[in-house]
């Protein structure tokens, strides 16, 4: 699952508790590939680093060019890329399914 909301309506970005992108509504997101861990509790998360300075850029670049609008419900766009998922099915099954007709 992927969940896009456009720049204008990103309060902060931060790596308190894992990389967090808190919207202007007070709603958090988050990142399953960038989340919390004990280990980056202590070490103050040095592999997330890149990606939220890299997001925090993208954020103030875009907050420079567009007003937001500082009330309301914030929208998010869903989406699902199930092609990756057939894909990686496909990879992992496909073998067993060989070896499992093969073998009768």
């Amino acid at each position: 699952m992927t969940a896009t909301v456009a720049w204008t309506d990103v309060d902060e970005v931060n790596v308190h508790d894992g990389l967090t992108i808190i919207l202007r509504d007070g709603r958090e997101m988050g990142s399953v590939a960038f989340g919390s861990s004990l280990l980056g509790s202590f070490t103050g998360y040095r592999t997330h680093q890149r990606a939220f300075h890299l997001l925090r850029e993208a954020h103030i670049k875009a907050s420079g060019t567009q007003g937001g609008n500082s009330k309301g419900q914030v929208r998010r766009h869903w989406s699902f890329e199930w092609r990756w998922l057939l894909c990686a099915l496909a990879v992992a099954y496909g073998p067993l399914a060989v070896i499992l007709v093969l073998s009768r």
